[in-house]
């Protein structure tokens, strides 16, 4: 296992969503109930501090792997893509040095149940950080995502991806970052092991030539027995060599219930 602890700082404004279950007074309107409550919708620490949700970078990653696939070498068309949804993790959220009953909100006209152009409109307030900076440290778990593979998609998912409310994935522009280093180091006691691939086995022709008249038996599984028929203007010396591409065709008067059948070339 390794460890890449990463710098960043932000390109644009962080903003929060959470769900909370602040519950609404018997005479408080929506716009009393946003007033009182859109602090909640910030990510806390007990001693009020903000912190960015790990799995906001888990699944940031993954979707920046899964929005630029690239190949791995010597695999065909295999791409990073799952490799980075299932071999990288976040456990800890960065702690921001802002506190939540320091944070600024914004009213966005946006629509009441969350769901872009489904129905009526309301005014919501979130609180949202011009500028924010942290270390951030991922476990990489899976030994086919080389360091220069995951250095370029933490690019992508800064500039294309983003987090928090209104990131780029979702059609906004808040949430981007960039990185000023990665520091890597190698851990102990994990590796993940892959199994090498199953290949289709090969069936490699007979030395021999098969010639004109000679038998050659065939699994019983067939139901029926097969002609192959070489390819027309083929002399019998080499027809073996010369057949076309296989024609199959039912021997007449063969029985079904013989437990072993001839195979014949003509």
């Amino acid at each position: 296992m390794r460890t890449a602890t990463c710098k960043l700082h932000s390109l644009s404004p962080y903003s929060q969503s959470r769900m909370h279950q602040e519950e609404k007074g018997d005479k408080e309107n929506h716009d009393d109930y946003e007033k009182r409550t859109w602090r909640s919708k910030a990510h806390t620490t007990e001693d009020g501090h903000i912190f960015m949700p790990p799995t906001a970078f888990t699944l940031g990653l993954a979707e920046a792997a899964k929005f630029n696939p690239r190949g791995i070498p010597g695999r065909g068309k295999s791409t990073y893509t799952k490799h980075f949804r299932s071999g990288v993790m976040v456990t800890d959220g960065p702690v921001l040095d802002i506190k939540a009953s320091e944070v600024e909100g914004e009213w966005v006209n946006c629509n009441s149940d969350g769901v872009r152009g489904s129905g009526k409109r309301v005014m919501r307030c979130f609180p949202t950080m011009p500028k924010w900076a942290a270390d951030v440290v991922f476990y990489v778990l899976d030994d086919t995502i080389t360091e220069e593979v995951f250095e370029a998609t933490m690019r992508e998912f800064g500039a294309f991806i983003g987090i928090g409310r209104f990131r780029p994935a979702n059609g906004g522009y808040y949430g981007r970052f960039e990185g000023d280093s990665v520091k890597w180091s190698n851990g102990g006691g994990y590796r993940v092991l892959t199994s090498p691939r199953l290949a289709a086995p090969r069936l490699a022709p007979r030395r021999h030539a098969a010639q004109h008249g000679s038998t050659l038996h065939i699994s019983p599984r067939l139901s029926t027995p097969l002609r192959r028929t070489p390819q027309r203007g083929a002399s019998p010396r080499n027809a073996s060599q010369r057949l076309a591409p296989p024609h199959y065709a039912p021997l007449r008067g063969a029985s079904r219930r013989n437990a072993t059948r001839n195979l014949t070339l003509t």
